[in-house]
């Protein structure tokens, strides 16, 4: 196992917590499992309350939504199917038998992210994919396909400036907002092999170009988790059996150094 990045990663000791951190994190499943070993040591956190996202493009305007910044609302893109309400903005958690119970839930989200960003010391967003799949009878992008109907959606790679864009107007919204809050991206290094080999190869090198430009921005700064796993580790046994997902000692072992990246006060 190559320790090339462990041997010079300082983490940031210009960042100073306290030991009891308050934190929301958003982003892929792996920002899940990360979340939950946060929680184990003592942080509170706030983890995907819309559900699992993958793509930047939809975590960004979630932020924008929560703050009433006019433009993309979850409330668009509310579907009927299977006897369920759906939002295709967020994940199954948004899914209700009554249409009323779902609107108010959406409100409940935006909600809960505003007020934990008022007390929170760091916001981690973890990306997944830099493909987007476009819902036809809306024309819009979605967060997550709730199991719909393959046919009645297009997947397309994101024109990543414009997700730049966005991410740098929300980022700038965010620090007039909560001038204390520390920004931290990550690029989740579960593969989406269902993309293909050389569509997540591209994926991930879009993502990884992202955060490169996104922690040039100032309070903002990148963290490897997926270069700890792909390129330190490195190894399909520190994959489940699927191939795809990081099992509990990959995720430990980034982990380990997640937590002791920050200046503890």
């Amino acid at each position: 196992m190559s320790q090339l990045l462990s041997r010079h990663w300082m983490g940031w000791m210009d960042w100073e917590v306290p030991n009891a951190v308050n934190a929301v994190m958003l982003g892929s499943c792996f920002s899940n499992e990360m979340a939950l070993r946060c929680r184990e040591k003592g942080w509170d956190v706030l983890s995907n309350p819309m559900g699992t996202l993958f793509q930047p493009e939809v975590i960004a305007q979630w932020l924008c939504f929560s703050h009433g910044e006019k433009g993309w609302n979850p409330k668009s893109q509310v579907v009927l199917d299977d006897n369920l309400y759906k939002c295709l903005a967020g994940g199954k958690v948004l899914n209700h038998a009554k249409e009323s119970d779902l609107l108010q839930d959406i409100d409940w989200v935006g909600s809960q992210i505003r007020l934990n960003l008022q007390k929170a010391h760091v916001l981690v967003i973890t990306f997944g994919t830099a493909y987007a799949w476009k819902y036809l009878p809306f024309s819009s992008n979605v967060g997550n396909c709730q199991r719909l109907n393959q046919l009645d959606f297009e997947q397309h790679l994101l024109d990543m400036d414009a997700v730049f864009q966005l991410w740098q107007s929300t980022i700038v919204m965010l620090k007039q907002n909560y001038p204390q809050l520390k920004i931290v991206f990550t690029v989740s290094p579960v593969r989406h092999e269902r993309l293909g080999v050389l569509e997540n190869n591209l994926s991930k090198s879009c993502l990884r170009v992202l955060c490169h430009q996104l922690s040039q921005l100032n309070d903002v700064r990148y963290f490897p988790s997926y270069e700890w796993v792909v390129d330190e580790l490195r190894d399909y046994r520190f994959y489940k059996v699927d191939g795809c997902h990081p099992n509990e000692e990959a995720v430990d072992f980034v982990f380990d150094h997640w937590i002791n990246s920050f200046y503890y006060v």
